[in-house]
Parts: structure tokens; C-alpha cells; sequence
């Protein structure tokens, strides 16, 4: 099934969704105070909160394809693939792509405004309370699998979570350790700038 913006427009209500994403490495540099790691050392600052508008994901997999937690079982489904124009792949668990409190959306605006391209224009997922990484940018194909996607953005080192215990790779099966998905609660105690000004609505 091919849908357009204009049919995701046309054809299902408009949802609203504020959610905040987060970068799975936010915070890393602190983890380097433990041990070194890989990857960008962030603060954390690796996340940012905006008011999505766009079509709940699980309403396009109904309408397209069928799909409802009662009927999913029946067609093997494990989970859902998206692929950005860029070819990035990720997925989530079916369970989160249908669930009625999961309000993941296939996104087409951004704080009020059409999404910006850089925001993954002309749509996006947004998959609240998942590493940032699932939330596909400039999506082009929505498959429900089997398997969740290929590639190292969802099956890399850098995606899996590992157990606080694990200290190296040595003996560790990296392809049967879980996927990043749900990331848990932060909390970031902040102060402005000697300086420092902002705007009020």
C-alpha cells in the first residue's frame, strides 16, 4: 500500500503527541568517569522536547495491512521496520506499534509548523519514551516483520543493553543481547547563566 501525505491527511484523524527524544548515548561522558567508552561524549544535553502532530502509527497498520494486538499473533508479526530515505533502518516491538498508550506517530508537523526537514521532513515516527534512534527520520516504508531491522542502527554494539555488569566483550553473544528500545526516567538539575535571558509566551 502507498500512501501519501496528502492520503495520511485525508484519510485519519490528526493526532498530538508531546514527547521528548534522547539521544541512547546522552550522558555517556559521566559513564567515562567509570570506564572509557565509545561514541560522542555527551552531557546531558542529548535530547530535546517538541508537540508532534501527525497519525497514530497503529491506525495506518490497521488500515493497511490489518493489523490489531487481537489480530497480530495470527500473522506472526514481531515488529514493525522503518527505513528512512537516507536507507537507516530501525524498528520496534509490534507490541509498542499497536498498543493504545503507546502513542507512536507518524509525524507531519512540528511544535504547530509543517516538520522541518532536518526534523524529518516530510514524516517521521515518533515513538515516545524510546532511544532516539527509533524514531526514524524521512521515512519512506513502514513493513511489519518477523525480524526486527538490519543494520547497525538497530542490531550494532552501540544499540544493546548490556547489563551493568558487563565490563568488556570477551564471552558475550552481542547478537542475542537485547535492542535498545525503552530508555529510563532522567533527571537534570539546572540553573541559567550568569546573563542568561529567555522569552515568555
Amino acid at each position: 500500500v502507498v500512501l501519501s501525505l496528502e492520503d495520511l491527511k485525508a484519510r485519519f484523524l490528526k493526532r498530538e503527541v508531546t514527547a521528548t527524544l534522547q539521544c541512547g548515548g546522552n550522558r555517556r561522558s559521566e559513564l567515562d568517569a567509570i570506564q572509557k567508552t565509545g561514541g560522542i561524549p555527551w552531557g546531558f544535553g542529548a535530547m530535546s522536547t517538541a508537540t508532534f502532530g501527525g497519525v497514530y502509527l497503529r491506525e495506518v497498520l490497521q488500515h493497511c495491512a490489518g493489523l490489531s494486538l487481537e489480530s497480530v499473533d495470527s500473522f506472526g508479526v514481531k515488529h514493525v521496520v522503518f527505513i528512512g530515505q537516507d536507507d537507516m533502518q530501525a524498528s520496534i516491538p509490534i507490541e509498542k506499534a499497536l498498543s493504545p498508550y503507546g502513542d507512536v506517530l507518524v509525524a507531519y508537523e512540528m511544535n504547530g509548523e509543517p516538520l522541518p526537514e532536518e526534523h524529518g521532513a516530510p514524516v517521521r515516527l515518533v515513538v515516545p519514551g524510546v532511544v532516539g534512534v527509533r524514531n526514524v527520520k524521512w521515512v519512506s516504508h513502514i513493513r511489519a516483520s518477523t525480524e526486527e531491522a538490519e543494520g547497525p542502527w538497530q542490531r550494532g554494539l552501540a544499540y544493546k543493553g548490556f547489563s551493568p555488569m558487563v565490563k568488556d566483550l570477551k564471552n558475550v553473544d552481542v547478537e542475542s543481547i537485547q535492542s535498545m528500545q525503552e530508555l529510563p526516567v532522567q533527571s537534570v538539575i539546572v540553573s541559567p547563566k550568569p546573563g542568561a535571558t529567555t522569552e515568555l509566551d
